[in-house]
């Protein structure tokens, strides 16, 4: 079994991500344009910092991930739910999310186009994806990218023209934005029949 460095990153997670500024949540959150009644799936959720700030937003968010450690330090709330799963499997009914948010998680995924897939199966016609991930083309993205290689995982990261042609194949078309010299973002939207 490979070593599992999200369990041993899951106490540092969030305070890493404070200090770096990478993938704040405010700004997310008001880029999925998220409401009081939409239900919404966090695909590789980790500690839940993502579904802690949409607390009061949103009507119901659900925390997608693999790792149990990150899991367990999620935040304890009627509307957030976790669940211990897998984007390539992922274990909701056709339709049932009205949003669904991956957040610093869509490389390390293996088979990003089956994890792509399965987000598409679970979201409702009209629904909203928001995908935020690095850019490793510029020299920092790189650094970035090896310091994950490292410490990490074996990351696969996805230029931001790959990732709007893998979600529009499977139909949901969008656009992306950069963010920062590290960020940037998908937002699309799940055609209606």
């Amino acid at each position: 079994m490979p070593w599992d460095w999200f369990s041993v990153y899951a106490p540092i997670y969030d305070p890493f991500l404070k200090i770096t500024r990478i993938a704040p949540s405010e700004a997310l959150l008001a880029l999925a344009d998220l409401r009081t009644h939409e239900r919404i799936l966090d695909v590789g959720g980790g500690t839940g910092r993502i579904a802690a700030a949409a607390v009061g937003t949103v009507g119901e968010i659900v925390i997608l991930d693999p790792c149990r450690a990150m899991l367990e330090r999620g935040p304890r709330h009627p509307t957030i739910h976790r669940v211990r799963g897998g984007a390539r499997q992922i274990p909701f009914g056709e339709a049932t999310f009205d949003a669904i948010l991956c957040v610093d998680a869509l490389h390390h995924i293996k088979e990003a186009q089956s994890a792509v897939a399965e987000m598409h199966r679970v979201l409702k016609p009209g629904g909203r994806v928001i995908v935020q991930e690095f850019d490793v083309r510029g020299w920092r993205g790189k650094l970035a990218a090896i310091f994950e290689h490292l410490f990490i995982d074996h990351s696969r990261f996805i230029a931001p023209e790959t990732l709007q042609d893998l979600f529009g194949s499977t139909g949901i078309p969008g656009t992306s934005r950069r963010h920062s010299w590290l960020e940037y973002t998908f937002l699309g939207r799940k055609a209606e029949p």
